[in-house]
């Protein structure tokens, strides 16, 4: 088994975010007492960058709007916390972790692009099944989407950043472009998702 890893929730129980601008392009910076798994994917005109653990988001430090950022907004499940961005036209979005700090970038910058992720068939699997490779997958969450009414499945993950460079269609689920992780809308409603250290299989 894995060894647990150490609490990443800072003392006081919350996650206070920090903001900049820089040439035009909006960096949200959340400081952890220690590492670990979170994704940062789009959806329509928003932006979201999820963690493997629950605690508090204060927001308080969130920049002004600007034609990319036109606000922030926490969201709480009982095993995850995130924050959903207002980033209409689609603008590029990179997510890194230095140290305990993730950091979410919208707008065009100079930091490279994610690892990304391979996704293929799982010939294991008697019925059909994807697998894709995650190094250090930690969670699998689901979020309900405020905007469309619906249920994400999204899986964390420790850094460095992997993500899809491109949504990618299936019979069965829609996996969506991301910055770092996996997130998907499910269209059968049977769908599981397994999620061990360095795999992820979805099927039904």
């Amino acid at each position: 088994a894995d060894a647990p890893r150490p609490d990443p929730r800072p003392a006081d129980g919350a996650v206070r975010m920090k903001s900049e601008i820089a040439s035009g392009q909006i960096l949200l910076h959340f400081p952890w007492r220690n590492p670990l798994g979170a994704a940062a994917f789009q959806r329509g005109d928003a932006v979201w960058l999820v963690f493997d653990t629950p605690i508090k988001l204060d927001l308080g430090g969130a920049p002004p709007q600007t034609p990319i950022f036109k606000g922030v907004k926490a969201v709480y499940g009982q095993d995850f916390s995130a924050v959903r961005i207002v980033a209409p036209g689609g603008p590029a979005v990179r997510a890194w972790a230095d140290g305990a700090t993730w950091t979410l970038a919208i707008g065009p910058g100079l930091q490279p692009w994610a690892t990304s992720i391979k996704t293929e068939r799982d010939n294991a699997s008697p019925l059909g099944a994807l697998k894709a490779q995650l190094a250090g997958a930690t969670k699998m969450v689901w979020i309900d989407d405020p905007a469309v009414g619906d249920r994400i499945g999204v899986v964390t993950a420790l850094a460095p950043s992997k993500g899809l460079s491109s949504r990618r269609g299936f019979v069965d689920f829609n996996l969506l472009a991301s910055a770092q992780g996996l997130a998907f809308e499910p269209v059968a409603e049977d769908i599981t998702v397994n999620v061990a250290t360095d795999f992820v299989r979805v099927s039904r």
